[in-house]
Parts: structure tokens; C-alpha cells; sequence
């Protein structure tokens, strides 16, 4: 069956994420999320991001290493969730419950394994 991931991007300057109590309530939705998934043998596996990055270039026989990313804060990638589905139109309805909804948007990719 196919792969799907979707990414969870931005969202970090909702309020919600202020109070400990409310981002640990927000996340106990996003854990139930997983696992009413991983109860329909859908979900593969998910992950949340730490906010540290390094971005990596090649320039001629150099790898140039910089803190990043640089992309604007709601352009960020937070965690992501890879799910089984059998076509995008599924992967997309079963993403559309996704808590991290109320946050910010949540890119959906077919997983290429070829």
C-alpha cells in the first residue's frame, strides 16, 4: 500500500503553545491522533522535530555546514507522520483530522521508495 507523510509546518507562535498546560493538552491530541491510526494499522511511523538544524551545500569539493533553517518561523517544519493509504484522495481525508490543523497547515507527500 502507499506511503504518505504529511509535515506539520509552523504553528509555533499559537498561543496555545504559551501555557504548558495547553501544549501539553495540544499534544495529547496529536498522540491520540497516532494512535486511533496506529489501532487502524495505518500509521508507519511520525516524529516530532527538534527546532535545531544544520543545512548542508555543496560548493566545488566543500560541504559548507550553517545553522538553520532559514525559512520564515511558519514555514517550519515541526514533525511529520507517514501513514498507509491507498491513494492520495485517502491519505488526504485521513490527514484532514490532523490536530496540527488548528496550528498551521500540513503538507501531504506520496513517499517515492522506488
Amino acid at each position: 500500500m502507499p506511503k504518505y507523510v504529511g509535515f506539520a509546518i509552523g504553528g509555533e507562535d499559537h498561543p496555545v503553545w504559551a501555557d504548558p498546560k495547553t501544549a501539553e493538552e495540544a499534544m495529547a491530541r496529536y498522540g491520540e491522533w497516532d494512535e486511533k491510526l496506529r489501532a487502524q494499522g495505518r500509521m508507519v511511523s511520525g516524529a516530532g522535530l527538534n527546532e535545531t538544524a544544520r543545512v548542508l551545500r555543496r560548493k566545488e569539493d566543500d560541504v559548507l555546514v550553517s545553522d538553520g533553517p532559514f525559512a520564515e518561523a511558519s514555514e517550519v517544519v515541526g514533525g511529520w507522520a507517514m501513514i498507509e493509504a491507498a491513494d492520495y484522495d485517502e491519505a488526504v481525508r485521513i490527514f484532514s483530522d490532523h490536530p496540527h490543523l488548528e496550528f498551521g497547515p500540513l503538507e501531504v507527500r506520496e513517499v517515492v521508495l522506488e
